[in-house]
């Protein structure tokens, strides 16, 4: 139904399919979920021992992948200066090809360690195989790899995984793996993988859990109440912070961009001077005077939905045109464009001095009203077909 209605307006779909065309954000993911991962390590990796040949090396490949793919985001990140901003945006595409290195790897244990199991007393004393199986250990097994082997060594009896939960430890990887890729230096983001990620909590929660049982009574109920803790305080600051009153700054609390609900006293008496025409204003502004005071707006956060042109078009002219650095001209072109009758520099939402100031200087442009650091803006030209003409 949804698919349906949003096929309505083909814009919408090219909307969608442009905004979800990125990778999940690894740092985000890892300061989200960090303590879940630490829980979930243990029973996915002693997982391994009992998953069949065919699993076990996928799970190694996602493993190695993953691991390549956290090291070459320190070095990329680290390199570029990124690494505590959390500006995530291109490393997908940079390093998810060569993390691929890390799955070959992967696959490369798996292949070399399948080959033979435990023997002799070790698989007593580990409880991974029957007393009476025996299987002949390679001469050429390098020394550090054969207590590996006879931990996670071929399962004797062939089968699914001891607690039947070998595809729910495929799921969890994969999904990791393939929600934070941009392989083909970025052609994968295409598919929008950062959709997948949706499907990693489940498993997560479900892992995270066996972690806590594995645990001594006292640790378990430690990393349960830091769980909980971070959890409610993550619920209650999303709720009332980034989504309330708390630390209420008009335009300047978190995600101010999103929130066109309150404005200041000067947007408003800008608005009221508004007359017939649509207005240019940096979102989410042009969302209040479509709602305040009905004239039609070149951009704002509705945009997304209810345009006829792609969004991506709409906004980087928008963002083109209070930039510092745009010259008269292409303002210019940008309002020609756009039919813009009127340009307003929000009070709530500031647009940067430089900007107010040439567009103060430019011939096409007539000041009508002011109100603390917002300025309306009144176009007294229009040039058609090579035509100028004054209003």
């Amino acid at each position: 139904l949804a698919w349906s209605l949003m096929g309505t307006n083909p814009a919408v779909v090219e909307n969608h399919r442009i905004v979800g065309n990125m990778a999940m954000w690894f740092s985000p993911f890892v300061t989200a979920a960090g303590l879940h991962l630490l829980l979930s390590a243990r029973p996915v990796w002693r997982g391994l021992r009992d998953a069949p040949a065919v699993a076990r090396a996928l799970l190694l490949a996602g493993v190695g992948y993953l691991a390549a793919y956290a090291v070459g985001y320190v070095l990329y990140q680290g390199y570029y200066g990124g690494l505590l901003t959390g500006r995530d945006g291109s490393v997908a595409a940079a390093i998810s090809d060569i993390a691929l290195v890390g799955a070959l790897l992967g696959l490369g244990v798996a292949v070399w360690c399948a080959k033979t199991g435990p023997t002799g007393d070790a698989e007593q004393e580990l409880g991974t195989v029957p007393s009476e199986a025996r299987y002949e250990r390679r001469r050429d097994c390098p020394r550090f790899l054969r207590a590996w082997r006879i931990r996670f060594g071929a399962s004797p009896e062939g089968g699914s995984g001891r607690d039947g939960l070998t595809w729910v430890r495929l799921w969890l990887v994969g999904f990791i793996a393939l929600s934070l890729s941009g392989f083909g230096g970025g052609r994968f983001l295409a598919l929008g993988p950062q959709r997948l990620q949706v499907l990693t909590w489940l498993p997560l929660c479900l892992f995270a859990a066996m972690g806590l049982a594995h645990m001594s009574s006292r640790l378990a109920k430690s990393a349960w109440g830091v769980l909980l803790t971070f959890g409610v305080t993550g619920v209650l600051v999303a709720t009332f912070a980034f989504q309330g009153p708390v630390g209420r700054r008009d335009g300047k609390g978190p995600f101010a961009k999103v929130h066109a609900e309150v404005v200041s006293q000067s947007d408003e008496r800008l608005i009221d001077a508004l007359g017939d025409g649509t207005v240019l204003a940096p979102a989410p502004m042009g969302d209040v005077v479509v709602r305040k005071h009905g004239n039609p707006v070149v951009f704002g956060i509705g945009t997304f939905n209810l345009t006829t042109v792609p969004y991506l078009n709409v906004r980087v002219a928008v963002d083109a045109f209070f930039a510092p650095d745009t010259s008269n001209a292409q303002r210019k072109a940008i309002a020609e464009t756009w039919c813009v009758d009127y340009v307003l520099c929000p009070a709530t939402w500031a647009v940067a001095p430089d900007t107010v100031e040439a567009l103060r200087q430019a011939p096409w442009l007539a000041v009508v009203a002011e109100e603390g650091r917002g300025v309306l803006f009144r176009r007294t030209s229009v040039t058609i077909q090579g035509v100028r003409y004054r209003s």
